[in-house]
């Protein structure tokens, strides 16, 4: 009986791929260099890293293999600096670019999101890209992190675990830290916690599409060290995304009023505007109009509730020989997404809608 259990735990460990059992409480100088001893020893079948990558991904995650050895190698311990950033357009694939660098480096890391929602997609989608590597989660109820693995929280329940003294220390001590929507961090008080919460030299990868958020907040006053940047103007240039169109319709709601309050939308008000019946009627003329009725629509909507509302009255004001639209929330399953993409980009539906908060 013992030896049965002794089996079943070994074929249990072989089908995970625990990130540094080895170095357990060594210095992060240490972790990182056997990193870069790793690198050096995988670079001859890097190629099947790249195979796993789409052409616009390689040089991001060729640059942060160059990055790492340079930063765990340099005889100069002020420079380069641990504060790094790769900028992609939105939809090309910044998680599968980071789930490869763990796939190379080997080291333990904590990815931070705006949203729960995110962590639910994010943990999807590691588990995906890396299956045998544990992925653990930390975030509101539900508190699993993992010692060898990857661990995905929310900037808020960071920083507000790590203020009262509470965040784990498997997530404290990650050697990579990648910062989704990195633009979300660039405020004092987050920056102060990304600083402090872990270990002076491990790695602050920042990952977004929009690096200039604003005059104050620019991503590289505060992640100096630029892996790779695709911006939006090359990515149409290049056919990564399709070119952008935009039209503007005014539409007249009977005086209704939206006040601007600290320059900002009073919110329930605009969402009472926004989800009223001329706006939809504005919308499903744009959408189902001649020269529209061809061309594959996506429809991005201010709230959750809007999204669904919208979407169930397009099904009842569709004309009859389309298909039902597609509609996309952020808690929306991966495998429902995946399927609604799949069948948006065969031209099943033509029409996708989402909300964008």
């Amino acid at each position: 009986m013992a030896n049965e259990l002794t089996r079943k735990q070994g074929q249990e460990e072989e089908q995970h791929r625990y990130l540094e059992l080895g170095l357990t409480g060594r210095r992060m100088e240490d972790r990182l260099l056997a990193s870069a001893q790793r690198i050096l020893y995988e670079q001859p079948s890097q190629g099947g890293q790249n195979r796993c990558l789409r052409k616009h991904q390689i040089p991001a995650f060729s640059g942060f293999a160059d990055f790492l050895l340079d930063l765990a190698t340099s005889p100069d311990p002020a420079t380069p600096s641990p504060y790094c950033r790769i900028i992609l357009p939105p939809r090309t694939g910044k998680t599968v670019v980071a789930s490869r660098i763990i796939g190379l480096t080997g080291l333990c890391s904590t990815f931070v999101v705006p949203t729960r929602a995110l962590v639910r997609q994010t943990a999807e989608e590691l588990h995906r890209q890396i299956p045998d590597t544990p992925i653990g989660v930390y975030y509101g109820e539900i508190k699993e992190p993992e010692q060898h693995g990857v661990n995905i929280t929310t900037y808020a329940t960071l920083q507000r675990h790590f203020s009262s003294g509470q965040l784990p220390e498997s997530i404290r001590n990650a050697a990579l830290i990648f910062l989704d929507e990195a633009h979300h961090s660039m405020t004092s008080l987050r920056m102060g916690t990304l600083g402090a919460a872990f270990q002076p030299k491990s790695v602050r990868i920042a990952l977004t599409a929009t690096p200039n958020y604003d005059h104050k907040r620019q991503l590289h006053q505060f992640f100096p060290q630029l892996i790779h940047e695709t911006d939006l103007l090359s990515a149409f240039e290049s056919g990564l995304l399709a070119p952008a169109r935009m039209w503007v319709a005014e539409v007249d709601v009977d005086g209704s009023v939206v006040r601007l309050i600290a320059g900002d939308f009073e919110t329930q008000t605009l969402g009472r505007l926004m989800s009223s019946a001329p706006f939809f009627k504005a919308v499903e003329q744009f959408r189902y109009a001649e020269p529209n009725l061809k061309i594959p629509a996506l429809i991005a909507c201010a709230s959750r509730q809007q999204a669904y509302d919208l979407w169930i009255y397009l099904q009842k004001n569709k004309p009859s020989n389309h298909p039902v639209p597609g509609l996309i929330l952020g808690d929306t399953l991966a495998r429902e997404r995946e399927s609604l993409l799949d069948r948006f980009e065969s031209g099943e539906i033509d029409t996708l809608i989402q909300n964008v908060t």
